[in-house]
């Protein structure tokens, strides 16, 4: 089909040829290097859906909520004082990951306060774990070795922070120092604007 060594590039009826589509060979798992004819697998990675965020108390108290599906009013308290309920009867020594309904729970506790994801069945609760544990970093970095107060007092900035970790429930900045850089930035500009 192709000339071995020659670039290849797409065209609109090569994109409309199944054989050739690259969405086409992805799916199935396997894409044809052009310029040799070797099979290398292959796999069409998803981004994890993150449902919902919530950080509460070792009491209850909810701390705070992001929901990035949309539910009634009525389903996202029922959701959300079921996970309540279900990880705080939880003992210290079981395991951060829980099946609800159709999804799946992963927490973590930092001293008084669960930061809880809730995230569809067939994504990776390990790097959900990881996004927690960054979330958390970043909130001590610019808080201090954060509590629960500071969640109650400085509630605007914790969304700030999660809005640059997470896009419409899909994670998109991993990189600590880049969004601490981006954090320290507005919080200058923002301390320049009021001085003015």
């Amino acid at each position: 089909m192709h000339e071995s060594g020659a670039h290849w590039t797409a065209s609109r009826n090569d994109m409309l040829d199944p054989r050739v589509n690259i969405g086409y060979k992805y799916i199935t798992g396997l894409i044809q290097s052009p310029s040799t004819d070797r099979i290398h697998a292959a796999r069409l990675d998803q981004a994890t859906m993150i449902h919902w965020v919530v950080a509460f108390s070792r009491h209850g108290k909810l701390r705070l909520k992001k929901w990035f599906k949309t539910e009634s009013q009525h389903d996202k308290q029922k959701l959300i004082n079921e996970a309540i309920t279900m990880i705080l009867a939880r003992k210290s020594g079981m395991c951060n990951v829980l099946e609800h309904r159709e999804t799946k729970l992963v927490y973590r506790r930092y001293a008084s306060l669960y930061f809880c994801c809730c995230i569809d069945f067939e994504d990776n609760e390990l790097i959900v774990l990881e996004f927690i544990h960054r979330f958390v970093q970043i909130l001590d970095d610019y808080f201090g070795n954060v509590c629960e107060l500071d969640l109650v007092f400085g509630f605007q900035m914790a969304y700030i922070i999660l809005d640059e970790l997470v896009i419409d429930g899909e994670m998109q900045e991993s990189s600590v120092k880049s969004v601490i850089g981006h954090i320290k930035k507005m919080s200058k500009e923002e301390m320049a604007d009021e001085f003015q």
